[in-house]
């Protein structure tokens, strides 16, 4: 293998474009857990928020390479609200301020949904649906009491959403739910 990132930090993550030509890089400094969003391209690193200020928590590419999903408390310092960056013009869209705790988890296959969990503790989650082009957010977990639900994955066809939670049980399971019946 050939090393091709050289933070001082290392990397926290990264996710691999579909088109597998681009990879976000995310790295932090000192422990301080402010991560920053990097962009590897041709083999070149260009940062794309750098920011000791702000915190990005999760990331996701579009289905084609050409945009990207993430959160992050850039607009109060708070609470963790969802951002789409288009590399076309290389600017940030706040798409939904969201109040508390939420990390991404995927976009669905046809570029019309993206899944969001909703953390109000470690043992109570919610998977939520978001909209892009409507920019409704639907709660597709919704329970009463303390559920742990989260990790919202799309069918290939983006017709129906998986995803882990202990409702009923002390353990996770995997669950499954067409969108068409939220």
């Amino acid at each position: 293998p050939t090393q091709i990132s050289f933070f001082t930090e290392g990397i926290s993550s990264y996710q691999l474009s579909p088109n597998g030509e681009m990879a976000l890089l995310t790295s932090q400094e000192g422990g301080d857990e402010q991560y920053d969003l990097y962009l590897l391209d041709k083999g070149q690193i260009r940062p794309l928020i750098v920011d000791r200020t702000k915190r990005i928590e999760s990331n996701v590419w579009g289905p084609n390479s050409d945009w990207f999903l993430y959160t992050s408390n850039q607009r109060n310092k708070l609470d963790m609200d969802l951002y789409r960056w288009d590399l076309k013009s290389n600017t940030p869209e706040l798409l939904i301020a969201l109040e508390g705790n939420h990390v991404l988890t995927d976009v669905s296959p046809d570029g019309k949904w993206a899944t969001i969990t909703r953390f109000r503790s470690v043992t109570d989650s919610d998977v939520l649906l978001f909209n892009l082009k409507t920019k409704q957010l639907l709660n597709a977990t919704a329970h009463e009491g303390q559920v742990a639900a989260k990790e919202g994955r799309f069918s290939n066809d983006s017709k129906g959403l998986f995803f882990i939670s202990d409702k009923g049980s002390t353990k996770s399971q995997v669950f499954f739910s067409s969108i068409s019946d939220l």
